[in-house]
Parts: C-alpha cells; sequence; structure tokens
C-alpha cells in the first residue's frame, strides 16, 4: 500500500528496502504505575524505548547514508496550535508525513488520577494492540498531507541556486514556520510558467510523426534544431534557449555529476554514447502533472519541496507515485561508453542550444514537453562508430571531409581497413548496439 493510504488511515510508516514497500510502526506508549497505557508527546519520540526512527525510500540511493535518510519530528505552529509532523534528515526530501497526535491519548477508556507519576517503563514494542482500533481512533486527525512517494534525488540542490523554496512544513525544528504552506518562492515568474505550460502541440505531432517515419534519419536537416535549417531561420521555441549565455549550463548543473550528468555531457560532445545509454535517458524521463515539464529520473524531485512544485504556483500536492528505480544509476553508469584516453583528450563539451536543452532537463528546473520532443528527436547515430550525439555533437565528431574522428583516432584510416575494422574493431570498441531503429546519416 501507498505511504499516502497508510498515512491516512493515522499510521506512522518507514521505508523498507528489503521489501520495498512500506511498513507501520507502532507509535511510542509509555506505561503509568497504575497500568494505564498513554501516548508519548512526538517531540519525546527520540529515547523512549524500542522507538524505531522512521526511514524514507531515498535510503535506496546508494550516495545517501542511513542517517541522512531518518526522518525527524517537526512541530509546526499554527492559528495558536501545535501539530507535529516527520520531515526529511536531508534536504528536499518529499517523504514527510502528519503524526496523528492531538494531545496526550489515553488507551484505556477512564481518567489516570496518578499521571503526575508517569513512568517509560514499557514500549510499543512489547505490546500486541490492535492497529485497527488505533488507527480509526485517530484518522480523523490527519489532514494537509504533503507526501509524494517517487524516485529519489542524488543531491541536494540548494548550492546551485539562490532560489531556494521555504514552507510551513519544511521549517526545521524548533522554528516558525511562515503561514503559507506554499514554497515562498519560485524558480520562475507566472508569465514564464504559463508560457512552459503552453507547449506547441502541433510541433509535437509533427516531430512524432517524422520521428516514426524516420523522416530525420535521411533528412536530418529538416529538423528545427538542424543547425543551419532548410528555412535558415531558429525555430521560435528554440530562439529564447539560443540566445542564452553558454554560461547557462554552469548555473544549473544539480545533477551534472551523476550517471544521467555524464551521459548527457558524452551526447553533447565529441564522446557520444551507445543507443541503449540514450534509449534508458529517454525512457526514464518524468514528466510533472504541475508545471507540465520534463525531467529526467534523478532530477524531477529536486523541483518538489513539501510534495509541491517550485516551477508552478499551484498549489496542489504531486501525487505522481512512481515505484523509484533503485538501479538507474547503475544502469546509466554501465551503459556509458568509456573511450581511450586518447580519444577523451581530444573531447570537448560543446556549449551548443541543445546542450542547453539538456543541461536544464537534467536540472531542476525541468523542459517544456515540446522542447523536450525538440531535443530527445535532435540526434544522429553515426554509421561508422556506432555512437550517438546531437545534431552539433555528430557534425564536431566529423572531418571536413566527412569522416568519423573516433575511428581516425583509433588509427582506422584508410577506407579498406575501416570497413575490415566496421564488423570487429568497433563491436567491440561498442559493447551494446542496441536493438531496434538507429538513426545513421551519410
Amino acid at each position: 500500500m501507498a505511504q499516502r493510504e497508510l498515512v491516512k488511515k493515522g499510521n506512522i510508516v518507514t521505508f523498507r528496502p528489503e521489501t520495498m514497500s512500506w511498513d507501520v510502526l507502532d507509535r511510542p506508549m509509555r506505561v503509568l504505575k497504575s497500568g494505564v497505557m498513554k501516548t508519548v508527546a512526538p517531540p519525546s519520540y527520540e529515547g523512549s524505548p524500542g522507538y524505531e526512527v522512521p526511514v524514507c525510500p531515498d535510503i535506496l540511493n546508494e550516495w545517501r547514508t542511513r542517517e541522512e535518510c531518518k526522518m525527524k519530528v517537526t512541530a509546526i505552529h499554527k492559528f495558536g496550535k501545535t501539530r507535529y509532523r516527520y520531515t526529511g534528515g536531508h534536504p528536499h526530501c518529499v517523504y514527510g508525513m502528519d503524526i496523528p497526535y492531538d494531545g496526550v491519548q489515553t488507551i484505556e477508556p477512564y481518567e489516570d488520577e496518578n499521571s503526575e507519576d508517569e513512568i517509560d517503563v514499557l514500549s510499543t514494542a512489547h505490546f500486541n494492540m490492535s492497529r485497527s482500533s488505533a488507527s480509526s481512533a485517530s484518522s480523523s486527525r490527519i489532514s494537509n498531507f504533503f507526501s509524494s512517494p517517487s524516485s529519489a534525488t542524488n543531491s541536494p540542490i540548494t548550492q546551485y541556486s539562490p532560489h531556494q523554496g521555504s514552507s510551513s512544513d519544511s521549517s526545521t525544528f524548533g522554528t516558525s514556520p511562515k503561514k503559507s504552506h506554499a514554497p515562498s518562492r519560485k524558480n520562475f515568474t507566472i508569465e514564464e510558467m504559463e508560457s512552459r505550460k503552453n507547449y506547441d502541440m502541433e510541433l509535437m505531432v509533427h516531430l512524432r510523426q517524422c520521428e516514426d517515419d524516420e523522416t530525420f534519419i535521411g533528412y536530418p536537416h529538416l529538423h528545427p534544431a538542424w543547425p543551419g535549417t532548410v528555412s535558415s531561420q531558429l525555430h521560435p521555441r528554440l530562439k529564447l534557449y539560443d540566445d542564452m549565455h553558454p554560461s547557462i549550463l554552469f548555473m544549473h548543473m544539480d545533477f551534472h555529476t551523476t550517471p544521467s550528468g555524464h551521459i548527457v555531457q558524452d551526447l553533447n560532445s565529441i564522446t557520444g554514447v551507445i543507443p541503449g545509454a540514450f534509449r534508458t535517458l529517454v525512457e526514464t524521463s518524468r514528466v510533472c502533472p504541475s508545471c507540465v515539464c520534463e525531467y529526467s529520473s534523478v532530477a524531477f524531485m529536486s523541483h518538489i519541496q513539501e510534495g509541491r512544485c517550485l516551477n508552478s504556483f499551484s498549489d496542489n500536492i504531486v501525487r505522481q507515485v512512481v515505484c523509484p528505480d533503485p538501479h538507474i544509476n547503475t544502469r546509466l553508469s554501465n551503459l556509458r561508453q568509456t573511450l581511450p584516453s586518447a580519444i577523451r583528450k581530444k573531447d570537448a563539451l560543446l556549449p551548443t542550444t541543445l546542450g542547453i536543452l539538456f543541461a536544464m532537463w537534467n536540472s531542476r528546473l525541468g523542459l517544456p514537453l515540446d522542447l523536450w520532443m525538440i531535443a530527445r528527436t535532435a540526434v544522429v547515430t553515426c554509421k561508422d562508430c556506432f555512437l550517438v550525439r546531437t545534431f552539433d555533437a555528430h557534425e564536431a565528431h566529423q572531418t571536413k571531409d566527412g569522416l568519423c574522428s573516433i575511428c581516425i583516432a583509433l588509427g582506422e584510416m584508410g577506407e579498406t581497413e575501416k570497413e575490415g575494422l566496421r564488423e570487429e574493431g568497433l563491436r567491440a570498441l561498442v559493447p551494446y548496439l542496441g536493438k531496434g531503429k538507429r538513426r545513421v546519416v551519410d
């Protein structure tokens, strides 16, 4: 069962990486001398006998320690009342949950006159209480749920951007939050957010049709992002990004050093990537239902704070439930093409328009749907080295005579020799040629 459903029933849950599922925890209890059991106040949870600290699914992230994934009890003060909530132990964790607590709750149906003699003699772990009765007693108190199970992020983003969002539910323990539930700062203005949502549907349909018909394989110059298109005019949707200074690439590098970031760099460089790596990159792309933009699998959660999208003024909770893939980083790392050091020295990241699009897609800014369609279809597979690159990178890796510089650098100089190595040497160079269609440009 999803975290949201379990919490709505008044439960406190923790994520079990062994079973890849949520598990219900018993709330800490204390037993008075009279034998009456009472709930422990949330601020006193830590230190209670048998208390298990909930952990979030980010524990699946190999770059996160268990300590970073432990949830913390946070006091929320609003309208003269105090409620408690579990918040993530690391920045921008979205798996927080409300704690069902409205004051000390007596389990027995009578008042205890010796409450001043409370002692913690037993913990919840020693009792086998019915969870159903406890859940029904507290389910009516659950409100303003802010969690959204999803794939884990790889790195905190606060150090990369001045637009650090904050909300009343993400305040640190012991501080007074602001009144608004929504993040106080956004990455875009209202006008920019609306513009990003209004994607060009006709353009998307056209690109998808051309992709299905393999039009760009034989006529890549018909693509709106091809350098020096037939119309000699840049597509209006690309104009804004074409005017950007290349330094924009270094302003939003949230996941630049992650496996997806490395593949994006190789894709926009002479190095190139194997078809399987590019296909995996595309297949794991995710759409935010709030800002209606595409994000890489590892960058998706970085634009969400306490369940709310930082790229949209909507106050709705992003409830896209996707089972996290704990192996995505390993998969991308294994698929990354590794060329000899001699080739790497000749390589260089190209600060092109397409490079900017991919960099934004792999950051918390994301990319509008039509621009992502432009970016992911603006690639070509070299017929010689079988590596995938963006248009500009493909042209950059060729000599003036149209020969593959990778093959030449590996010593495959002559036509006869190159033809003979195509089936043997290059197959050894590229461990995975991929299945299905590949783009070839003569």
